[in-house]
């Protein structure tokens, strides 16, 4: 028993520190996540505000709709891309 855990449960520093830039790509990598989540959510809002046909209501211009709906398409790409780097970052940091 290493540090009064079972089975050496503790890290030694070299594995904390070598393991620190791989939490800090984690971290990083889920704000990122994070923010994209936001910003798709504050495009959502705009979207549910379209007629049953699709069409945005009278008065919302049709051009904020369409921009709106060009930006989901590319956030959702990113944020399929984010989880992506962000399981791998995790495999890595939990093998390490």
């Amino acid at each position: 028993m290493r540090g009064g855990c079972p089975n050496g449960v503790i890290p030694t520093q070299q594995e904390e520190e070598a393991a620190s830039p791989l939490r800090a790509k984690v971290l990083e990598l889920e704000k990122e996540r994070d923010r994209i989540e936001e910003e798709i959510k504050s495009h959502a809002d705009l979207m549910e505000q379209l007629d049953a046909e699709g069409y945005p209501r009278s008065d919302i211009p049709i051009m904020e709709v369409m921009e709106a709906r060009g930006k989901m398409a590319k956030l959702k790409l990113d944020h399929k891309e984010i989880c992506e780097k962000l399981e791998k970052a995790l495999e890595e940091y939990i093998a390490s």
